[in-house]
């Protein structure tokens, strides 16, 4: 469960590649956009489009789950904001 407090807004989506996107909102007066995105192999999901839809979508915080790599199995630049945008 997600609480906003201080006057903070939390949109959530939520992905998971054999169900889809599903959009959950609670608007106040600031929002921070947080992505769970359950990639089943970030490998692959990087080869159909998660980094160019993670900088479309634009969020504060990303989660991700099912990895499944080891370090040096894909470029972390690809997620640093700066080299993004």
């Amino acid at each position: 469960m997600l609480h906003s407090g201080s006057g903070c807004s939390i949109t959530v989506h939520t992905k998971n590649s054999a169900r889809g996107l599903h959009h959950f909102s609670k608007a106040t007066s600031r929002m921070a956009k947080i992505i769970s995105y359950n990639v089943n192999g970030i490998r692959s999901a990087m080869s159909k489009g998660l980094v160019e839809w993670l900088i479309h979508e634009s969020p504060d915080i990303v989660c991700l789950q099912e990895i499944k790599a080891e370090p040096g199995q894909i470029n972390l630049k690809l997620f640093d904001c700066k080299t993004a945008t």
